[in-house]
């Protein structure tokens, strides 16, 4: 994932953008599964109120992302900010 941040950072225009967020895609759901799992093995006993939490903080960020995505737009920033 840091590779590919990496390469959005530096990103001259579309081609490389686009590269850069098909590395990230894969390696973002990676993290994502082993970041639940290790959260289930340290705490199998609350497995339901983990997942429960887990899934309240997903929607939470879905949908402050798109305001703060509009909010950085709308301050004339453009996309590097927003990675």
């Amino acid at each position: 994932m840091a590779f590919g941040f990496g390469l959005i950072a530096l990103a001259p225009g579309p081609g490389l953008l686009f590269l850069a967020m098909a590395v990230i895609y894969p390696a973002g759901g990676a993290a994502v599964g082993l970041a639940q799992a290790t959260l289930v093995d340290i705490y199998p006993e609350d497995t339901a109120r983990t997942m429960t939490r887990w899934t309240i903080s997903a929607a939470i960020g879905d949908l402050l992302g798109p305001v703060v995505v509009a909010s950085v737009l709308a301050a004339g920033l453009g996309w590097r900010p927003l990675f």
